[in-house]
């Protein structure tokens, strides 16, 4: 659910970082 989402979103801002 939202967790999911929020847990998804985080991931995918560390992805940019490391980039």
């Amino acid at each position: 659910g939202i967790a999911v989402s929020m847990v998804m979103k985080y991931a995918d801002n560390i992805v940019k970082v490391i980039h």
